[in-house]
């Protein structure tokens, strides 16, 4: 009978979680500005918007991170990844690599090598690998307000960073109450938000954790050529090219003087 009802009541607890991932974003008849986080089935993400302070659906939530952990679809980086970096009960002075997803950033701590969470890296450059190419970059909570005009008639081109479309974009602003998220250049809105996807061709040759021998060619940054590798056919990264010539056009902004056969 107890096993019944736990059932049950964990059913109901999952049945509202993907009731609240499910609406479209409803900011209410209120007037308040109130940042807040809801679930896009469209772009399979969490998103900002702007909750007027009343009213409004379930699918509503006060952090990014409690958005994602209710309604995003979560990879064993992500879980990884969102796990906070932990010490540990063991008295070792290991130095390691944790994400810290409040700032977006790989950060050194002591681990003292047993238990923890799986949020640890010998290096930073293997954290960022796995971390920040798998999750998304924590912006300035300005680049994350919608575009706004203002109520003023006012008619001056500014541009603001459109967070669904992961770019900065023109629009006419009325002049007055802006709402932070409003530059007079794009070069400016580029500066304060867009941030560029991590570049593949900077990973380091990963031949995966698998058995198999697949010769492929991945970008070396050392001498400035894609070269080949045997990939073992899982895991790895995405510096990984089944030709030559793919690898040479991904990465030839990189590239040196490259000698032929």
């Amino acid at each position: 009978m107890k096993l019944l009802l736990l059932l049950a009541l964990c059913g109901a607890a999952i049945a509202q979680r993907n009731f609240a991932c499910m609406p479209y974003v409803d900011p209410g008849p209120c007037r308040g500005l109130f940042p807040r986080y809801y679930y896009s089935s469209q772009e399979r993400t969490c998103l900002s918007f702007l909750y007027g302070g009343c009213k409004g659906n379930l699918n509503n939530f006060v952090t990014f991170e409690e958005c994602k952990a209710s309604c995003a679809p979560t990879s064993d980086h992500e879980r990884r990844c969102l796990a906070r970096p932990e010490e540990g009960p063991c008295n070792g002075r290991a130095i390691m690599w944790g994400y810290n997803v409040t700032l977006g950033e790989c950060q050194m701590f002591t681990y003292g090598g047993c238990d923890g969470s799986d949020n640890k890296y010998e290096t930073k450059t293997m954290c960022e690998i796995v971390c920040k190419s798998d999750l998304p970059v924590h912006l300035d909570p300005v680049c994350l307000k919608p575009k706004y005009t203002g109520p003023c008639a006012g008619y001056f081109p500014r541009y603001y960073y459109n967070n669904t479309l992961k770019t900065c974009e023109q629009f006419i602003y009325g002049g007055c109450l802006s709402n932070g998220n409003n530059f007079v250049t794009i070069e400016e809105c580029k500066n304060k938000c867009w941030v560029s996807p991590p570049e593949v061709c900077n990973y380091p040759v990963d031949s995966g954790p698998c058995l198999a021998h697949m010769l492929r060619f991945f970008y070396n940054t050392v001498t400035k050529a894609c070269e080949q590798f045997v990939y073992s056919g899982c895991g790895g990264n995405q510096n990984n090219f089944r030709t030559y010539g793919a690898c040479e056009k991904k990465c030839e902004k990189f590239m040196g003087v490259i000698p032929r056969a």
